[in-house]
């Protein structure tokens, strides 16, 4: 890790959250190119899982949620994780995202440097289906991070796949400060709206 870094990646964990998809996210993040930085994960739960990623500033604060998570707070873990950054930037991030580009964190620099009262919120997204996770697992491992992502398909705007399979998502677009884009797979918003509890 450089002692000096020009950016701070945080990443907010918290209870039983895979631990195999946090891993090839944080591996995305240490292949990022063109760009000093360091990873910080700050994680809360009833024990510490990933103090032995080589190569990651790792916090942990105990915490044992209720069942359904009610009682956490991203803001706050995401929060200790920035009070020990060391970065003149700090670029917040999820522990399920994979950088397609390997100077992507680079060019976020740039831009930065540029624009330096300007905030950045929530890059263009795709999602992989879970079903084909295990699959990318297998390429990432066999291959490394960087070679597995040629694999992905991406001819569907919001989809990174492993096949050519064409998937119906729903699309929601919503204007406040910033435009949100959130997106569900077909399946899972027919299982949403038929719930009666979700009305």
């Amino acid at each position: 890790m450089p002692e000096n870094p020009e950016l701070s990646v945080v990443v907010p964990i918290y209870g039983q959250f895979d631990l195999e998809r946090a891993k090839i996210s944080i591996q995305s993040m240490l292949s990022q190119q063109d760009v000093s930085h360091e990873v910080i994960v700050s994680e809360q739960g009833e024990n510490p899982r990933f103090s032995k990623i080589k190569g990651i500033k790792h916090i942990f604060e105990y915490h044992k949620p209720k069942s359904d998570l009610s009682d956490f707070n991203p803001g706050n873990v995401r929060n200790k994780a920035i009070s020990q950054a060391t970065g003149e930037f700090v670029y917040t991030n999820d522990a399920d995202i994979v950088f397609l580009q390997q100077d992507y964190l680079a060019r976020c620099v740039d831009e930065m440097k540029e624009s330096p009262k300007s905030v950045f919120y929530r890059p263009f997204m795709r999602r992989l289906p879970i079903g084909e996770f295990s699959q990318f697992k297998t390429l990432v491992q066999k291959f490394g991070i960087t070679e597995a992502l040629q694999f992905l398909n991406l001819e569907q705007k919001y989809l990174a796949t492993l096949s050519r399979r064409v998937r119906k998502m729903r699309v929601f677009e919503k204007d406040s400060v910033y435009h949100k884009i959130f997106t569900a797979f077909e399946e899972d918003f027919q299982r949403y709206v038929s719930d009666e509890g979700n009305k």
